[in-house]
């Protein structure tokens, strides 16, 4: 009876280890009295930095840019005194190569404006990085929605280690409250390439699992930055239908994409069961966030098969009863009297490429 209770206080603890991450990362966020949804991005509306690159987390990529840019500039203006030097000696061709020079003078000063501007930018992004994680971890906690936010925030750790993902949540926060849910399959996917009609668990909109969405995910729209875009059909500015966008510029395309006297990103959705003519008035609601949510399979990744040749590895192999071993099979199922701790790999595995009925 010790030993039965003993495993009782310990099976919590050691599922709770078993999750990346820590604890105050997850949240029950469904009310199923389980605290097994990881918080790993929130989106924030009307703050005029684009939410998908946060998402990318780009900063990283644009320092890069700007290292290659001054590298390049370096280059051109050596080649540039290089040209001036052998142009005094080259008698007929010094007036020609005299206007390379001054041509690519101008080009070198322009480009070292453009890096030191683009030095500041990302000097000014790193400032913020650090600002939106100080502002948001905290209400990141509770969850309290109402918290005041003037930031996107990303969980690094959780995009960079992107495995053994069984659902993915996506929320939208409108006047404090999380407003609208969606649900994905998670196994097999990137960070990416997860928000796909396919992929699709459960909607808050009734009429979605069955449509045909013509946008459906995180890039959307690249060329006009309509991201996380679930977009029912296009048919001009004013007969536009869909359930929900992420404008994600300043000056969108469309009039019902943006916000009256405030900045992008512009969120927005149909608030009720199904798509809405986006260019209607009172019908697009506009929201204050998008937050992403991830539910984890126990185990290990390698412990979860393709059964069914679905392109989803979501069946964890629990147990293998073999015939002629000498051991029975009911007591190695029941409890694990005579399974040994160093069996062959391939006991483990489901190695099978065909099913009969």
């Amino acid at each position: 009876m010790k030993v039965f209770l003993l495993a009782l206080v310990l099976l919590p603890v050691l599922a709770a280890g078993a999750l990346p991450g820590s604890p105050d990362e997850y949240h029950d966020i469904l009310g199923s009295g389980r605290k097994d949804w990881r918080f790993i991005f929130r989106g924030t509306a009307h703050i005029r930095r684009p939410m998908f690159l946060a998402y990318l987390d780009m900063v990283v990529v644009v320092v890069v840019v700007v290292v290659v840019v001054v590298v390049v500039v370096m280059v051109v203006h050596c080649s540039s005194r290089r040209s001036r030097s052998s142009s005094s000696s080259s008698g007929g061709s010094i007036v020609v190569v005299g206007v390379v020079v001054v041509i690519v003078e101008v080009v070198v000063v322009e480009v070292v404006v453009v890096v030191v501007e683009v030095v500041v930018v990302v000097e000014v992004v790193e400032v913020v990085v650090v600002e939106v994680v100080a502002v948001v971890a905290a209400a990141a906690v509770d969850l309290n929605w109402s918290a005041p936010c003037a930031n996107h925030w990303r969980n690094n750790d959780a995009f960079n280690n992107w495995a053994n993902i069984r659902e993915i949540l996506y929320g939208i926060v409108d006047d404090g409250v999380l407003v609208k849910v969606l649900r994905f399959h998670g196994a097999g996917t990137t960070y990416l390439n997860w928000m796909r009609h396919d992929r699709l668990i459960t909607s808050c909109w009734q009429d979605l699992i069955h449509a045909s969405p013509n946008y459906f995910g995180i890039a959307g729209h690249d060329s006009i930055h309509r991201r996380f875009f679930i977009n029912n059909k296009y048919g001009g500015c004013a007969n536009d239908t869909g359930w929900t966008v992420v404008a994600d510029q300043d000056v969108p395309g469309c009039a019902w994409e943006s916000d009256d006297h405030l900045v992008y990103p512009y969120i927005k959705y149909a608030p009720g069961q199904t798509y809405e003519t986006m260019n209607s008035s009172g019908k697009l609601r506009s929201a204050e966030a998008v937050v992403v949510f991830l539910n984890y399979f126990p185990g290990q990744p390698d412990e979860y098969f393709d059964l069914f040749h679905t392109g989803k590895r979501e069946w964890r192999l629990a147990f293998r009863g073999t015939a002629r071993v000498g051991e029975p099979a009911y007591p190695a199922y029941k409890n694990g009297t005579g399974v040994k701790s160093n069996v062959e790999v391939a006991c483990k595995n489901v190695v099978s490429s065909t099913q009969r009925a």
